[in-house]
């Protein structure tokens, strides 16, 4: 009986030996768990010395007593294991139900991201696709169609300096006052796109 009893310590002591400290699983099912696993390895500590106690009053009161006090604590002992051996039970089902939702919320947001990814695919083809009816639209719209203001040519102006300073071109200038040639003269007033941008 004293065998089966080291041998139970032992496997109890070595399999909380196995586990992390506690706080690692960040459980308190776990955590809670592992304080009455710790309580058992306490309660057989505690009738080892009883039954080596006992077995010095053995020698002189008799076996009888050693063995019903024995019997006591193995029951007491069987008893906890069965509640803890319960309790892992439940845990483990949570832990397998908490594992099936976490599986169902990763596949839920991957299929978001699916859809994400289309919605930002179809943004992106709009988007190049306003960017060239702008295009198309400023190609086909006439020169004086766009909106214009006035300039005053002074001294020292040529047709290309007012185009580079007005961010257009001297051809552009051209069409747009009608001239036939590069030749302004100072006091002309030009006409010059007037770009909202």
């Amino acid at each position: 009986m004293k065998k089966l009893i080291g041998c139970l310590a032992l496997f109890l002591v070595s399999s909380l030996e196995a586990r992390p400290p506690s706080g690692v699983y960040g459980n308190p099912d776990v955590d809670a768990l592992r304080i009455e696993l710790e309580d058992i390895k306490h309660v057989l500590h505690t009738t080892q010395v009883e039954l080596s106690l006992l077995e010095e009053k053995g020698k002189k009161q008799g076996s009888k007593l050693i063995q019903e006090s024995t019997n006591a604590s193995l029951s007491a002992l069987e008893k906890k294991i069965s509640s803890v051996e319960k309790n892992v039970d439940k845990i483990t089902a949570d832990l397998r139900t908490l594992s099936t939702s976490l599986n169902q919320t990763l596949s839920q947001i991957q299929h978001l991201e699916t859809h994400l990814s289309t919605h930002d695919e179809k943004f992106s083809e709009v988007s190049k696709l306003k960017t060239t009816l702008n295009s198309i639209s400023k190609a086909i719209t006439p020169v004086e169609a766009l909106p214009t203001k006035m300039y005053r040519v002074k001294a020292g102006d040529s047709l290309e300096k007012i185009a580079r300073a007005y961010h257009t071109t001297a051809e552009l200038l051209r069409k747009l006052n009608h001239l036939s040639s590069d030749k302004i003269v100072v006091g002309q007033n030009l006409r010059l796109h007037d770009d909202p941008s």
